[in-house]
């Protein structure tokens, strides 16, 4: 498997590999890749709580978890994660987006439930806002 630039990776546990327990099953992101003149490790790893160590292609495996990195949320075409985009951005506002930006990933009817949520939290915002135009 190949693995890319921000790939979240666990270290194999596996006899094969020869690691230790320390360093069998600990879990990081892939920080950098190296050319064919970095094999047979061309995967920098930085860990979970620091340091980071090279590793073949053969020793990681995926580590995408449903709760870090839903897939809903990093497939889209432009390799952008949503939360990058919302976090800066006020709930209502940020949520809409959050909702537009899966719609066609997460629900099997066409993307009409998460639609209608985005749809919800623009009239919260609106109403937000128009609310703090009559006050001003």
């Amino acid at each position: 498997m190949a693995f890319a630039e921000g790939d979240f990776v666990k270290v194999r546990e596996s006899e094969e590999t020869g690691f230790s327990k320390k360093i069998s099953g600990r879990r990081g992101v892939v920080s950098n890749v190296g050319s064919k003149d970095t094999a047979p490790f061309p995967y920098l790893v930085q860990f979970e709580g620091g340091g980071s160590l090279c590793f073949s292609a053969e020793e990681l495996e995926s580590d995408s978890d449903s709760t870090n990195s839903p897939s809903h949320y990093t497939s889209h075409p432009s390799g952008i994660e949503c939360i990058e985009i919302v976090k800066h951005m006020n709930f209502p506002i940020g949520s809409a987006i959050k909702y537009l930006w899966r719609c066609d990933l997460k629900h099997s009817d066409g993307g009409i439930e998460d639609l209608k949520k985005a749809r919800q939290y623009i009239e919260i915002e609106i109403a937000r806002r128009e609310a703090l135009k009559v006050n001003s």
